[in-house]
């Protein structure tokens, strides 16, 4: 993962985009979904509700940050709330920004976690319910501490934990391939796993649990 800083104009954003936008102010610390209505070079940005028609409190002078998850990573930057308007329809403008932080994210990027996991083989169903956790995380694999032994390399595993995304909270079980085995000297072992899921509704959770450990720079703990 690489941390660039852009220009507005070289995200290739296209209006009626969906964004997301959380005033500083929000209690709950939830992004909302917005749509980027337009913008006004230099000026200013246009946001304005979904179609589900919510859309987070905010106030003229209030500072608030304006993520975007693109093909090959995330935008984020704060902005200022300049004017709030309801003709010819509800729209809020903001103060355009000057420099955007992109975390671009290739398939081998990772990010640390602390994400509790039961772990069973597929292939031998002697290793079942293991208990560990998922140190490390990308779109394509993870990295599993584990307190016994669950399998050789070549191996299928079924890992199964609780994913958080915003307010969001699911458990999956997602399938995976031991790829390497190594125990440590507190006699745990560390195993790597490619993912093999297929299921495109825990695909979608699962990738925005990375996007946004990816987005924050933070080490993610769910309980």
């Amino acid at each position: 993962m690489s941390d660039e800083k852009l220009q507005f104009d070289e995200l290739g954003i296209s209006m009626g985009q969906m964004v997301e936008a959380l005033p500083k102010n929000d209690p709950e610390k939830v992004f909302s979904e917005v749509v980027m209505l337009g913008a006004i070079p230099n000026e200013a940005l246009i946001i304005a509700p979904p179609p589900s028609g919510l859309f987070p409190k905010m106030a003229e002078g209030e500072r608030v940050i304006i993520r975007l998850k693109l093909a090959d990573g995330v935008a984020i930057f704060t902005s200022t709330v300049l004017f709030v308007a309801d003709v010819p329809m509800f729209m809020v403008y903001l103060d355009f920004p000057q420099e955007i932080s992109f975390k671009r994210i290739r398939n081998a990027s990772r990010v640390s976690v602390k994400l509790p996991i039961l772990v069973s083989n597929r292939n031998d169903k002697q290793y079942s319910g293991i208990t560990g956790q998922i140190t490390d995380i990308s779109t394509t694999g993870a990295g599993l501490l584990l307190s016994e032994f669950a399998g050789d390399k070549g191996d299928e595993l079924v890992v199964k934990g609780k994913f958080a995304v915003g307010s969001i909270r699911r458990v999956l079980t997602i399938n995976g391939i031991v790829r390497m085995v190594k125990e440590t000297k507190s006699n745990t072992l560390i195993y790597g796993v490619e993912f093999l899921e297929e299921d495109e509704n825990d695909l979608l959770v699962l990738f925005g649990f990375i996007f946004n450990a990816m987005a924050f720079g933070k080490i993610q703990k769910i309980r």
